[in-house]
């Protein structure tokens, strides 16, 4: 495993289970100490030079085959993490909508050629398990280098000006697509083609499961629920409210029909299914109260 500049945080490291006990780590930084309990090998230099050497150097090296061939078990188009269920139940345990299923349902209902951009929230790990990309710049991240949220809309409606030719979906909770509201309809105005999702569960849920589960008050935390998708109707877009699996027919009706405008897809999601990156790092707290599956 080359690591090339990365932190090796613990949340990188899935608090140290990310790689097997035999694995060889080579880590490639600039930082006068890069050790690490997991790193076998550490390269001081910059990753630019070295990565440039390294490219020059591989290019001479016959190839051994690919990754694919090497663990077919994980290579299939339908692979998900071992971690996650991978047919979950339609609702989570207060009776809304379980997002992994209907992030699942969406990776086959939007269309392939698609940029997705991704507000910071608790919501954000389920996208990258369960939605795939055409190449590795059209899953774009915004924020979470410094866990900021609210900052979706206006990033979306950059990347749809980026990349015209593609569907642009956004993917936002709702807490911060209310930040985001102002660029609510810059978004619209700009996106030849998008639509919005927001995985709503009526709550600021990365604050709901780190502290509630803590046993501080959480009503600072609760949102009364928002209906995305009116906001979309009164700004020009079209939309639905999902509260079932069923009503994802209607995003899918829409994409067949039009190949312009944006559809907002506001998703009844359960507050208590947590996101499997948040639940690690809560059962290593010793603060998981909520259920994960």
């Amino acid at each position: 495993m080359l690591v090339a500049g990365a932190s090796m945080n613990a949340f990188q490291l899935r608090y140290g289970t990310l790689f097997g006990p035999d694995a060889k780590v080579i880590r490639v930084d600039n930082e006068p100490d890069a050790a690490h309990a997991q790193v076998t090998d550490c390269v001081r230099a910059d990753l630019g030079p070295f990565l440039e050497e390294l490219n020059s150097r591989i290019e001479s090296i016959e190839p051994q085959g690919v990754w694919r061939e090497r663990a077919p078990e994980v290579a299939g188009p339908r692979f998900r993490s071992a971690e996650p269920v991978e047919d979950p139940s339609e609702f989570g345990p207060d009776g809304r909508l379980n997002p992994r299923t209907v992030v699942a349902a969406l990776e086959d209902i939007l269309p392939k050629e698609r940029s997705v951009v991704m507000d910071g929230g608790h919501f954000m790990g389920w996208a990258p398990m369960y939605m795939s990309v055409p190449d590795p710049q059209a899953m774009i991240t915004v924020g979470t280098a410094f866990q900021s949220i609210g900052l979706g809309f206006g990033s979306a409606a950059g990347v749809s000006a980026a990349r015209p030719d593609r569907t642009t979906v956004f993917i936002t909770g709702d807490g911060g697509g209310l930040m985001g509201l102002a660029d609510f309809e810059t978004f619209l105005r700009t996106t030849r083609r998008g639509v919005v999702v927001v995985l709503n569960d009526s709550a600021y849920g990365a604050e709901l499961h780190q502290y509630a589960s803590k046993g501080l008050d959480d009503k600072a935390m609760l949102i009364d629920e928002v209906d995305f998708a009116a906001i979309g109707h009164a700004l020009g877009a079209e939309g639905t409210k999902a509260r079932t699996l069923a009503d994802l027919t209607t995003l899918d009706d829409w994409l067949a029909t039009h190949d312009t405008g944006v559809f907002v897809l506001d998703v009844a999601i359960s507050q208590k299914v947590v996101v499997e990156y948040m639940a690690a790092s809560l059962e290593k707290s010793g603060n998981m109260k909520v259920a994960v599956a």
